[in-house]
């Protein structure tokens, strides 16, 4: 029996053959025209709903992330009815910048290098002097040469070091006149005043070129929400906030720079420069070799440059629309990456360890439990002389299992957890955080310190975060509101027992720390 010819029978054929399309006679020739009409059809409709929701964004903008908005001001009307939502979009008035120091803005070159080039702590700028050497080693070939530096009454490091008073940095930070990121006071606390510390490191203070922190954010609602009450009291909101600080700091700088205002509550809020991968890894077992910090070369790491490889046809449409960006990641047009392949790994925790509430008293025995909560009851102590109170808070990261990052807005997350952190899986980074966060909280049920649950709050969601630990703008003003809602509910029960505004003993004519500095330079460091 003769083969079948395999060759087409018609011009229509041959030519329908050469897209893969099979035809027999005029039905096909039908067929086709149809399916062509019905994808014609679906392609206008899904760019029409894509266009559509950036449209939408783009008219109605101020109601941009309503499910992350709606989901924060919800919690926190459960927590605190009087605090009205219509405030969260409100903002204080952006405060007036002062000039940028010629000397500053030549040697300026930002990241961790920036405190020495504000005001270093003496005692760690000698520490780390190698005399005619200078801070080459520390912080590399454009170390500086002078230095504004101060000492502290006990020749303590810490805190390491301060922002210059009245000043704007190079990068848009504006300091007050005690060189805090907060509007200007005195240092005696006015009538009717209430005073709050924000305390803790970067992810307290904020991006510097944010036109608000998440504090002034704050005091601009509590008085807000004070003059609603016809409440007898107005708000200052001090950020002590600033880079790279630990417990060590954090203790020095309540109870030296301060306390001497009369503060009447201290918020603590930190928990990423003591829970690095060193920490993290004393509780997890790997079970294959690894670097940690160095992923192997499969693992993408540039993501701009990934981004820049897959912004391809509609994908470009996510710089219009969130609403158009979650379709176009349903539907497999977008740019959300599940996490890379990890070793395998397991957490294992010292015997006998209550990881839901685990014992202060074994705190030495967990990450960097141990000094942190030594350091929180250094803390306390300073408060409890001054009849400040202490305020807790957990700690909020951007990292859990499942989640899935954009490699354009979430690379700087990416390259945080998948670079920094690894080998670690986004679950083990979650669950040992979580732990650090148990720990504060059974530390500050053991002591009767109020306890905020921010992490347990705010949702870990990339549109919020910069990094694994530092928030975006839309994430700094969930996170405050947040814990706005919680102060308004303590503030509420103390101005009823008249427990605030705290009396402030008679203030010194000038603060016992801050606005002390001078100019040391090398030659003098040398020795010479």
């Amino acid at each position: 029996m003769p083969r079948p010819s395999l060759e087409p029978n018609s011009a229509a054929e041959a030519t329908a053959s050469r897209h893969g399309v099979a035809v027999v006679g005029d039905t096909g020739e039908r067929s086709t025209w149809l399916g062509r009409a019905l994808a014609t059809i679906a392609v206008a409709t899904f760019v029409s709903v894509v266009f559509g929701f950036a449209l939408v964004d783009r008219l109605w903008s101020t109601h941009r992330h309503e499910d992350l908005r709606r989901r924060t001001t919800t919690l926190a009307a459960a927590i605190a009815p009087s605090l009205d939502p219509g405030w969260l979009d409100s903002s204080p008035p952006v405060r007036p910048r002062h000039p940028v120091p010629p000397a500053l803005a030549k040697s300026w070159r930002g990241g961790p290098s920036a405190m020495f080039h504000c005001e270093i702590n003496a005692a760690l700028l000698r520490g780390l002097w190698r005399p005619g050497h200078g801070l080459r080693d520390t912080v590399g070939p454009d170390a500086p040469d002078t230095f504004t530096v101060f000492t502290m009454p006990d020749g303590s490091p810490f805190p390491r070091f301060r922002y210059p008073p009245s000043t704007t940095l190079p990068d848009g930070l504006t300091t007050n006149n005690f060189g805090y990121r907060s509007p200007d006071l005195t240092l005696a606390k006015p009538p009717g005043v209430v005073r709050i510390a924000c305390l803790g490191a970067s992810a307290m203070v904020d991006a510097h070129e944010l036109p608000w922190s998440g504090p002034e954010l704050l005091q601009h609602w509590l008085d807000r929400w004070a003059a609603s009450r016809s409440l007898p009291v107005r708000f200052e909101v001090l950020n002590a906030g600033r880079e790279a600080l630990t417990s060590a700091d954090l203790r020095a700088i309540v109870e030296h720079e301060l306390l001497p205002f009369g503060i009447d509550y201290v918020v603590y809020y930190e928990g990423a420069n003591q829970c690095g991968l060193p920490d993290l890894m004393r509780h997890v077992v790997v079970d294959t070799p690894c670097t940690p910090g160095a992923p192997p070369p499969e693992v993408p790491v540039d993501l701009p440059a990934l981004a820049a490889q897959r912004r391809l046809g509609p994908a470009g449409l996510r710089a219009w629309s969130v609403d158009a960006r979650h379709l176009l990641d349903v539907t497999g047009f977008g740019q959300a990456m599940p996490e890379p392949a990890k070793p395998a790994q397991r957490v294992v925790l010292p015997e006998g360890i209550d990881e839901r509430a685990p014992d202060p008293a074994r705190a030495n025995e967990l990450l960097q439990l141990g000094a942190i909560l030594r350091d929180l009851e250094g803390i306390r102590a300073s408060c409890q002389r001054t009849k400040a109170q202490l305020l807790v808070c957990s700690f909020c990261w951007c990292a859990a299992d499942g989640l899935r990052l954009d490699v354009t807005d979430g690379h700087s997350i990416w390259s945080h957890l998948n670079q920094r952190y690894w080998p670690l899986s986004y679950a083990t980074v979650q669950r040992l955080t979580d732990l650090q966060n148990r720990g504060f909280a059974t530390w500050a049920q053991q002591r009767g310190v109020p306890f905020f649950d921010l992490a347990a709050q705010l949702p870990r969601d990339p549109r919020l975060y910069t990094d694994a630990v530092h928030a975006s703008e839309l994430g700094s003003r969930l996170r405050s509101w947040l814990l706005g809602a919680a102060l308004v509910r303590q503030i509420e029960g103390d101005l009823q027992r008249g427990a605030v505004p705290v009396a402030q003993p008679k203030p010194p004519d000038q603060h016992p720390v801050l606005l002390r500095s001078q100019r040391l330079t090398a030659a003098e460091l040398d020795g010479k």
